[in-house]
């Protein structure tokens, strides 16, 4: 809606002029320049009574024309943008003031095509993210599962070996933390226990 409300914005200031002064062919070369644009399918413009005067698919309505429409008499009287959202695209219409000077109104459509492009890249965008974080994430558990596990596994050998009867078994952990207290303390206890039996 906000790019409808800017565009709507730059053809309201361009065209009130023109307009005024019902000069149809600056209002339809207005109107051919702006669907070049891809975001822009449709613009048309009506009188100050609700007549259509211009329209971006060719048909070229002389002002002369005695047949108003309802949706130009809507936007004559309405003194505020009017959004419409349809299938394939969003309809936006106002009417162009002069001071207390209604000339008359425009109305485009603008492609949601474009929008929903945009909506599908940056799904796919935060897919990808999504996917790189979480393999960042199980690698470093992995790590992290690893560093502790690893040397509760030498503990637990050692511990079977002890209890084999191999009391010469020793335990290295060097992680400066609870491990190595343990592993510290597991190789105290074979000698003491080999001291007392």
């Amino acid at each position: 809606q906000q790019q409808a409300e800017a565009l709507l914005a730059v053809l309201t200031e361009t065209s009130d002029n023109a307009l005024l002064t019902l000069n149809v062919d600056t209002i339809q070369l207005l109107t051919e320049s702006t669907v070049e644009s891809d975001a822009v399918q449709a613009v048309r413009f009506y009188d100050g009574e609700g007549r259509l005067i211009a329209d971006s698919n060719g048909s070229r309505i002389l002002t002369f024309n005695t047949n108003i429409d309802a949706l130009g008499v809507e936007l004559i009287e309405s003194d505020s943008i009017i959004f419409d959202w349809r299938d394939g695209y969003l309809f936006a219409g106002q009417r162009v003031q002069i001071g207390n000077q209604i000339p008359g109104a425009v109305t485009i459509e603008l492609s949601t095509e474009i929008l929903l492009e945009n909506i599908t890249n940056a799904q796919t965008q935060a897919t990808l993210i999504s996917v790189v974080v979480i393999i960042f994430a199980v690698g470093l558990a992995f790590i992290l599962s690893k560093s502790i596990v690893d040397p509760l596994l030498h503990v637990v050998d050692a511990a079977e070996k002890i209890s084999q009867g191999e009391y010469q078994q020793r335990v290295t952990v060097n992680t400066n933390d609870e491990l190595q207290t343990l592993a510290t303390a597991f190789n105290t206890m074979p000698a003491s226990n080999h001291k007392t039996t």
